[in-house]
């Protein structure tokens, strides 16, 4: 039997409710889908008034009935993005099991649409199980969302393709340049009133959606009975097919020399060239920041988006002074993993430039998503590796650190203009709960000259938000029967971390009264000693 503490919850509520689903949940107009006849005046003169109102005549996205208006330059929150999205691709196939975010409850008008759009691989959550319904969403997001959620794959160089088409391409997320690219390839990339002019961090406006979902429908249609996209030509960002190519080199490096291929018809696979080291070619992707570059080369397997072979060269002012393969021991504990094979096989790459430490030398961040394969003693999950130069010997330290079956969001918590590595702790999945169900507590990382250390306590703020969710989110399933053990293990989590320990103990064993209390109690303190949190052992 669960004993819920009306006054804790409530309180939990107020709190976890202006700050995370803020009050315009509770002040928002009804919105109701104009009538195809209906005349919206603010879109009769709009640039893209033909598709705005093929949309309204679908359903797909709405306009206000009472005022008489689209409100085309009105910023666009991510939840009503998810009711967009969902409208517009109603037959999308789930790719995904559902998860329940926590700050997304079960009346929320677009909970449904949030929770489709999860399933079919539009949109993900932000930190643990967290969505932001009402935060704005960013141009480049929206097209992140549909390049994934319509499987769209970029079939070049990244930096090449969009630094000839944006004369902005340099403030596109270095994480995202893949999607933007594959986006653009695909035509669903619209820039109003200049073409060349992306925008990518400036809120995405309901025109901006209206668009992107104009170009982007059109794109599956195979009929001339369906949806043409009615967008004017001139604002469509597009590459020339013919000038597509796939950027190559030899593994293992040993020159600068490249090559272009532009007769293979599978751009994912490199076509064979004409040089004289015969190793196997690969796929390179470069990034560069300033004097500093850094090219990854690997070898991506048909039909599959599994990469493997992984190498980083690392170029600065012109000179060659780091080339080798990217490896990832394993982190369990077996004892052949120091003979195993390092070269990872992963499914996503990502590398960022970045200063990490505030000492003005951008580090190089490579982020690598793993598969556990039984042949290969690596722990799934993701990895991050940077690589630090020591300009004493002018070479390149690497250090390696696993995630876990999370992922984080690097963000400057303190305005200081060094990011902080923000994740959850992915040892609390399955220790009290199975995988579906767990709910982690957060954890704040810190990078600083070559180490990566745990800062979670220097910011009680975020941790004291955490709490706040986990607190509702264990009171939705108290209220509904359901398990409540993990939740409060990372609830209690946050207390230790807060210094509050013996404060969350009293409520933990007030609230949880099942015949099982013993035992999870002593287990829980075990846990959490074992696991660093009691800061007295």
């Amino acid at each position: 039997m669960i004993k819920i503490y009306n006054w804790h919850p409530i309180l939990a509520l107020i709190v976890a409710l202006n700050i995370i689903i803020l009050p315009e949940l509770f002040e928002r107009q009804k919105i109701t889908s104009a009538l195809a006849q209906t005349n919206l005046g603010d879109i009769q003169n709009h640039w893209a008034k033909a598709c705005i109102q093929d949309l309204l005549d679908q359903k797909i996205i709405s306009g206000d009935y009472e005022s008489g208006t689209f409100r085309p330059n009105v910023p666009v929150t991510r939840a009503e993005f998810a009711a967009m999205v969902t409208k517009a691709f109603p037959d999308a196939k789930l790719v995904r099991e559902p998860i329940k975010f926590v700050d997304v409850p079960q009346d929320y008008w677009a909970y449904d649409a949030i929770e489709k759009s999860y399933e079919i691989g539009f949109l993900s959550g932000y930190i643990g199980r967290t969505f932001n319904p009402t935060l704005k969403i960013k141009r480049w997001e929206v097209l992140a969302a549909l390049t994934g959620g319509l499987n769209y794959k970029a079939s070049t160089s990244v930096e090449q393709k969009l630094n000839t088409i944006f004369d902005d391409a340099d403030a596109i997320p270095e994480a995202s340049t893949k999607a933007i690219a594959a986006a653009t390839e695909k035509g669903i990339v619209v820039n109003y009133p200049n073409v060349r002019k992306f925008n990518p961090t400036q809120d995405a406006t309901r025109s901006d959606v209206a668009v992107f979902l104009c170009q982007a429908i059109a794109n599956t249609q195979t009929t001339n009975n369906e949806f043409v996209s009615q967008v004017p030509s001139e604002y469509i960002a597009r590459i020339s097919i013919g000038t597509q190519s796939t950027t190559t080199a030899n593994l293992p490096e040993t020159s600068t020399k490249t090559t272009e291929s532009t007769t293979n018809t599978n751009p994912k696979i490199p076509a064979p060239t004409a040089t004289e080291n015969t190793e196997p070619p690969g796929i390179v992707e470069r990034f560069g920041n300033g004097n500093l570059q850094a090219e990854i080369i690997y070898d991506q397997a048909n039909s599959t988006d599994l990469v493997t072979n992984l190498r980083l060269k690392i170029i600065r002012s012109g000179e060659n002074i780091f080339s080798e393969p990217i490896p990832v021991k394993s982190l369990a504990d077996n004892p052949e993993a120091d003979t195993a094979m390092e070269i990872l096989a992963g499914r996503f790459v990502k590398v960022q430039l970045l200063d990490l430490d505030g000492n003005g030398e951008s580090e190089i961040l490579v982020d690598l998503v793993t598969i556990n394969n039984n042949d290969v003693p690596l722990d799934g999950g993701t990895y991050s590796l940077i690589y630090r130069y020591d300009p004493t010997q002018n070479k390149y330290s690497m250090l390696r650190h696993f995630w876990g079956n999370v992922n984080y969001r690097l963000t400057d918590l303190d305005n200081d203009n060094i990011p902080e590595f923000k994740s959850v702790d992915s040892r609390f999945n399955n220790a009290f709960s199975n995988l579906n169900d767990s709910v982690l507590p957060i954890r704040i990382w810190r990078y600083r000259q070559g180490e990566i250390l745990d800062v979670t306590r220097e910011y009680p703020v975020q941790i004291n938000n955490n709490a706040s969710e986990l607190w509702l989110e264990f009171y939705r399933r108290s209220s509904q029967n359901q398990e409540v053990k993990g939740v409060l293990a990372a609830y209690l989590a946050n207390q230790y971390m807060l210094g509050q320990k013996e404060d969350g103990w009293k409520l933990i064993e007030k609230v949880y009264q099942d015949s099982d209390r013993e035992a999870y109690f002593a287990s829980l303190r075990q846990f959490l000693a074992d696991k660093g949190y009691d800061t007295n052992q």
